[in-house]
């Protein structure tokens, strides 16, 4: 075979491969970043009715109120809730110097896995922690969240 065709499929290989790396990194997009920063008494949530979303809406408490506007849509009514749920998650990215690129997610069984893709900077730490709080619609047989470090 000449150098020139191996060449040739070397090149084809590299480009198939990137597109199957970004295909599978996009294919779990399937959440919403919802809020950044650090919330310090966030339990992860299942909402798997309209009347826990409404609660949840109505609920004045002050680490709620930035982003509730974000959540809210004419979507979330009672046919929604027929088959699907809204999963709440706080990652913790650690300090701010790190950098969020995205979660990977999955489910086992009736499980929810989230594995946090953080980039941590070496050698440049600050004090603060931070965090990102997301959305993931889910089925309605999810009823637990993991996040696997």
């Amino acid at each position: 075979m000449e150098l020139k065709q191996k060449a040739i499929i070397i090149m084809f290989a590299i480009i198939v491969t990137i597109g199957l790396v970004y295909f599978v990194y996009t294919s779990n997009k399937n959440y919403k970043i919802i809020d950044s920063g650090y919330i310090s008494d966030f339990d992860n949530m299942i909402v798997s009715n309209i009347n826990d979303y409404n609660k949840f809406m109505a609920d004045s408490s002050e680490w709620n109120k930035e982003y509730k506007q974000k959540i809210s849509s004419n979507k979330y009514n009672e046919k929604y809730f027929e088959n699907k749920s809204l999963a709440l998650i706080f990652i913790v990215t650690g300090s701010s110097s790190n950098t969020f690129i995205g979660v990977d997610i999955s489910t086992d069984d009736n499980i929810l896995v989230l594995k946090p893709n953080i980039d941590y900077k070496k050698g440049t730490v600050t004090d603060d922690i931070t965090g990102k709080l997301i959305l993931v619609e889910i089925d309605k047989n999810i009823t637990q969240i993991e996040v696997v470090r």
